[in-house]
């Protein structure tokens, strides 16, 4: 048996969330990274399984599940971005739910999200553009699986999907397999994801990361939106203008940001799996980038703000705060190094 070159299955003793959090911290693990133009798909955040108060097949992860959602989706609108709800209903007698809904049957069952019903209702804290959003039913786990979303990823010229909702296990895996499978870069914020138990949960999480997407961080999915501009377009054969004066330099420095945010992972994972003598240290350098990128962004905005024929004047603020996130970035990947 020495000469095995591949695996055999192994055994541990580590929770699910212990493994997922290996993973997370790998720094040396390969993404695929956003692209170009990215949608935001939520997957079933209903009653039926939003709502711990009112239905037993409701679940709860994250508190601020549905508030993350939010944000992401207003944010996605706000840059003219495809915003995508699914829920999942169905006939009176549940025959189009087929043999999925073939398991058990009682008032909580599958096949008993009747078209109407509360159970079948997008869950009211949810903010929801009815006339821009996309809203399907679906019958399946898949948000792909016979709706109309993969033609209109296409015509709106898509290549990185965004994939939130629940359950992790079920819904928000398939559709994120889906996803790839139909050529996609897909994302899975983990923070607005759900399921429940934490064992289905943080392993399908860390199925997910290791095949099928990337499980980031809620807040770098934010700040990829925050820095995306109609500019990130012009590979999709979209014609557009190369904008100069204050919207050319605003657009210059986001995209500049955007190029540091992977070696600013690299740098947070390093420190994650640092030793103890030298952790405290790290976490200092980590918190010193944030702060100088907080800074970069303050002055930017206050930038975007100043008028047309004002705004040179506070162009050296925003250089120096730049100069200075720069500096943090570079020490720290010195210090790392070393």
């Amino acid at each position: 048996m020495s000469d095995i070159k591949g695996t055999v299955m192994q055994t541990t003793t580590k929770t699910a969330r212990e493994l997922f959090e290996e993973v997370k911290a790998n720094p040396n693990r390969a993404r695929f990274g956003f692209g170009r133009k990215p949608a935001i798909v939520n997957v079933d955040p209903q009653k039926a399984y939003t709502r711990i108060d009112l239905f037993k097949t409701a679940y709860q992860t994250d508190p601020k599940q549905l508030d993350y959602i939010n944000t992401i989706s207003n944010m996605a609108r706000a840059k003219n971005l495809p915003v995508i709800w699914t829920h999942v209903a169905y006939m009176k007698d549940g025959s189009d739910c087929g043999v999925w809904g073939t398991r058990t049957d009682t008032p909580d069952s599958l096949q008993n999200i009747k078209y109407g019903s509360e159970r079948s209702e997008l869950d009211d804290r949810l903010e929801i553009d009815r006339e821009r959003d996309a809203v399907y039913t679906k019958r399946m786990p898949s948000a792909f699986f016979e709706t109309p979303l993969a033609s209109y990823l296409v015509w709106h010229k898509i290549d990185t999907v965004i994939v939130t909702g629940g359950s992790t296990s079920g819904c928000v895996r398939a559709t994120a397999v889906d996803s790839l499978s139909h050529g996609y870069r897909t994302i899975v914020p983990e923070e607005t994801t759900a399921d429940k138990h934490e064992s289905y949960h943080f392993a399908n999480l860390t199925d997910l990361q290791l095949k099928y997407a990337d499980v980031v961080p809620v807040q770098e999915v934010i700040d990829y939106l925050e820095s995306y501009t109609p500019r990130n377009r012009a590979a999709n054969g979209e014609r557009i203008p190369v904008m100069s004066g204050k919207q050319g330099y605003i657009d210059k420095r986001n995209a500049q940001m955007a190029g540091w945010r992977a070696e600013i992972e690299k740098l947070e994972a390093q420190a994650a799996l640092a030793k103890a003598d030298l952790k405290k240290d790290f976490e200092q350098q980590i918190a010193l980038i944030r702060a100088r990128k907080k800074d970069v962004k303050a002055h930017l905005d206050a930038l975007a703000e100043a008028s047309d024929a004002a705004w040179q004047d506070l162009q050296a603020g925003v250089d120096k705060a730049w100069g200075e996130f720069e500096s943090a970035v570079r020490s720290a990947q010195a210090r790392f190094k070393s």
